[in-house]
């Protein structure tokens, strides 16, 4: 990532900090007047104060640190952290993703017959560094994902998919859009070939 970038991001990270206060300030003082529930302002747990209070200079590279590496990871794809899914593969070469359990397997999983949601010996391990540490690295095949709706209904990024056909060109289209209303967005190509778009 250039310094130029690296800079757009960080700044943008603490607009969205600000206006989170902001947002919750608004939410107290209208709480005074309906039924809205006083709830406390969401915290940025993963990035280090110094991160939101100047903008670094430093890009983030191969020699760069594991910290510094998981939380631009973590500050790039945020999402809830009480919970994370894992990538699988099955015999007949089907893929997805589904939450991590620490009992998956165990003799009390009933899997496939009682859907993970519905089980009552569900135990979902929240996202941690040594998790993210483990996708990061190369030499182990574990692939993470992130589940981007919070448990209040709002997200920090949005992810598009798009087909093969025109991928390209809505992708151009939607950088162009992108540009002019969030603060950073970018484009990837999936396992599959598909393009995907995402901002913040």
């Amino acid at each position: 990532m250039s310094n130029d970038l690296e800079q757009q991001l960080f700044r943008a990270l603490k607009e969205i900090e600000a206006l989170k206060q902001e947002n919750h300030s608004l939410r107290l003082q209208l709480s005074n007047y309906t039924s809205i529930e006083k709830t406390t302002p969401p915290t940025t747990q993963y990035l280090p104060n110094s991160a939101i209070e100047q903008e670094r200079s430093s890009v983030i590279h191969s020699k760069s640190s594991s910290e510094e590496k998981i939380a631009l990871f973590r500050s790039l794809f945020r999402g809830r952290e009480d919970i994370y899914p894992v990538r699988w593969t099955n015999k007949s070469g089907k893929s997805g993703y589904s939450p991590f359990c620490q009992k998956e397997w165990t003799n009390v999983c009933k899997k496939p017959q009682i859907k993970c949601s519905e089980c009552v010996h569900q135990a979902f391990e929240p996202l941690s560094d040594e998790v993210i540490y483990r996708h990061l690295d190369a030499t182990i095949n574990r692939t993470i994902g992130v589940y981007p709706m919070l448990q209040d209904e709002t997200c920090w990024f949005l992810a598009m998919d798009f087909d093969k056909q025109n991928g390209e060109e809505t992708t151009r289209s939607l950088t162009r859009a992108d540009r002019k209303h969030t603060r950073f967005g970018g484009t990837s190509i999936h396992r599959d070939g598909q393009i995907d778009w995402r901002g913040i």
